[in-house]
């Protein structure tokens, strides 16, 4: 995906910032692009935790996804409130 990502601070909701990425899926012997995604996470706090057998978990606001090697996301868990990161 070419181009620069940024972030929306003017869109956000609630006064915090949203982010923009770009998770890519390689294949190590060769390096080809497997899978490419863009994602928005709405706020700086640690978003992304790895999990067995390939996959993760993705925290955005309040909830959580589970995703894996195709880059496909899951609701996981929906939390009424705010999440206490450790």
């Amino acid at each position: 995906m070419p181009g620069l990502l940024h972030r929306d601070v003017e869109n956000s909701e609630e006064g915090g910032r949203t982010s923009r990425f770009a998770p890519v899926v390689l294949t190590a012997a060769k390096g080809t692009v497997e899978t490419e995604a863009m994602w928005t996470v709405h706020d700086r706090v640690r978003y992304l935790w790895p999990l067995k057998n390939g996959h993760f978990l993705l925290r955005d606001r309040n909830n959580l996804f589970e995703g894996d090697a195709t880059l496909t996301l899951k609701p996981y868990l929906d939390f009424p409130g705010s999440l206490a990161l450790a």
